[in-house]
């Protein structure tokens, strides 16, 4: 994820990539990415990582509307995971969102 931060940081055009992405065994797109890094990991450590990453790349107006769309979509899984990352992040982007 950091190096997601700063290639996005440093030329955010390049976000649809990121958007674009697909890899193999439980973490086939972006989306289950995400959702993986910041609600699914059992590792507090990790979540918060993806959390803080997550955070930097959503000041880019490109990435704040679909991680909220994700995080939004997401939402009925949270009984079964821990989720103060999540609820963080959500609240941090629907700021960004509402003072841009």
């Amino acid at each position: 994820m950091s190096l997601w931060v700063g290639i996005i940081n440093y030329k955010p055009s390049l976000f649809g990539h990121f958007q674009a992405y697909e890899g193999s065994n439980k973490v086939q797109t972006a989306t289950n990415f995400i959702i993986w890094g910041v609600l699914y990991c059992k590792e507090e450590k990790i979540r918060q990582d993806f959390k803080s990453a997550l955070s930097a790349i959503g000041r880019h107006e490109n990435a704040l509307s679909f991680l909220i769309k994700i995080l939004s979509a997401n939402f009925n899984q949270i009984d079964d995971y821990p989720c103060v990352q999540f609820f963080e992040l959500y609240n941090e982007l629907i700021d960004l969102f509402y003072t841009k």
